[in-house]
């Protein structure tokens, strides 16, 4: 199997459920740091979904978080729209609306207004290829 084959398979397969966790935790509370969504999801780290999400070009990283350590936001992309057939961020179902389909109540971490964060712009060399924070 040659390599181009390869990279196609994966990116066709499915996601795994911590996958789609983590892709909805970006969807809806983006700009975010791996160290957010680890703790949305209640997990203690999110950086090998947040690798494969990235080799899957759902989500890229958009910028800094301007604090102490300065880590990575990252935010879906245009692959992420087509795949999940959104025509902007402004089509993703209420999070309430979802809820009262499962049955269940909202989790009180994606009901919160996520608080407009500074965010430094990324600079040459920012992002080292294939490292993710």
């Amino acid at each position: 199997m040659d390599a181009h084959a390869n990279v196609h398979e994966r990116t066709t397969q499915r996601l795994t459920q911590q996958g789609l966790e983590t892709l909805a935790v970006i969807a809806y509370r983006q700009p975010i740091t791996s160290l957010e969504i680890a703790e949305v999801r209640g997990v203690s780290t999110a950086s090998g979904v947040l690798n494969t999400l990235l080799e899957r070009h759902l989500i890229k990283i958009v910028g800094r978080k301007n604090v102490i350590g300065r880590p990575f936001l990252y935010g879906t992309t245009k692959e992420f729209l087509i795949r999940f057939g959104l025509n902007d961020l402004g089509d993703l179902p209420k999070i309430e609306d979802m809820a009262a389909q499962l049955g269940c109540d909202p989790p009180p971490v994606l009901m919160e207004q996520a608080v407009p964060e500074e965010m430094l712009p990324l600079e040459e060399g920012d992002i080292p290829d294939g490292q993710v924070e």
